[in-house]
């Protein structure tokens, strides 16, 4: 970052490293169904979830997931699983 920024209720420091992304919001419980929300965000490198291999299902690591016919990302239990385990 340049310069000190307020975003989204966040002051973000001149020099620390961000990202520019964007969520996924849960609309379905079984099987796990997200939706990719349009907003994008500044989110700092430092907060972050760095594990490998999670990825939604039909889709695969450094590639933007498939979307299943209903629209939706799923998530198998498996990965949602690992997810909490790293809390």
């Amino acid at each position: 970052m340049p310069a000190d920024e307020v975003h989204s209720s966040d002051t973000i420091e001149a020099g620390w490293l961000v990202v520019r992304g964007r969520w996924y919001e849960q609309v379905q419980r079984s099987p796990r169904g997200y939706k990719r929300q349009e907003e994008s965000r500044l989110v700092l490198v430092n907060t972050l979830i760095r594990l490998p291999g999670v990825h939604f299902n039909g889709g695969a690591p450094g590639k933007y997931p498939r979307e299943a016919k209903s629209g939706l990302h799923i998530l198998h239990e498996d990965m949602y699983n690992l997810l909490n385990e790293s809390k």
